[in-house]
């Protein structure tokens, strides 16, 4: 009797186990049993440059910090609608026009754009490591500028258009198991590590005795597809 009943334990045992070990790769396959793609969130961190030489030597040469969300959807296949905002400021000091040297003035910029167009992205295999893409919207700019000591400043908005492009890196295969949960928990189909090249024109398409805000920006980010 004893007996029977440890042969019984044990066969229940071995059952468990093995139910658990049936379902583990299934956790693991969620990844491939991907939900349908509607879209993408992302968001990059990065350098603007400004086309402006004197807007170059005030705020600097080296770049200004910029700060970008982006959001899309799904048109037709690898066609999608984006939309984007972006955010930048930068201090900088006045040019002498005698010497073009730095002077004791101070300024600030605030700067904030946003857009909206179309982005095609070359994904054409599951799991596919590089993604490149491409894209071009319209865009339009707020933007403030003062001296820090309050005696000036101005504001406006400029629009123009914008180009893009960009080499996205898979995450997923770096651990599927993680893409796997994203996936059944959050909807996450993929997560991309990326990087953009950006060019602004600013200038509302050649206008003359404006601001030109023009601009060149690199950037690295992380984006998710839904």
């Amino acid at each position: 009797m004893k007996r029977s009943f440890l042969l019984v334990v044990l066969i229940a045992a071995l059952l468990v186990a093995g139910t658990a070990w049936a379902q583990e790769p299934e956790r693991q396959d969620r990844h491939w049993q991907e939900s349908p793609f509607w879209g993408t969130f992302g968001f990059n961190i990065g350098m603007l440059f400004f086309d402006d030489d004197g807007y170059a030597d005030v705020y600097g040469e080296k770049g200004v910090a910029f700060y970008q969300m982006a959001a899309s959807w799904k048109i037709v296949h690898h066609l999608e609608l984006v939309g984007n905002i972006s955010y930048g400021f930068a201090e900088g000091h006045g040019i002498s026009p005698q010497d073009q040297s730095k002077t004791a003035e101070k300024y600030k910029l605030h700067i904030a754009p946003g857009g909206l167009g179309l982005l095609y992205r070359f994904n054409f295999g599951l799991d596919q490591p590089v993604v490149p893409y491409a894209g071009a919207s319209g865009v339009l700019s707020y933007w403030f500028e003062e001296k820090l000591d309050s005696s000036w400043k101005r504001r406006s908005y400029n629009y123009g258009a914008q180009a893009y492009g960009g080499l996205m890196f898979l995450l997923d295969n770096l651990e599927k198991r993680a893409s796997g949960a994203l996936e059944a928990e959050w909807g996450i189909n993929n997560t991309y590590l990326f990087y953009e090249f950006r060019y602004t024109n600013l200038d509302n398409f050649g206008e003359e005795n404006i601001v030109d805000l023009s601009s060149q920006f690199h950037s690295l980010g992380i984006l998710f597809e839904f």
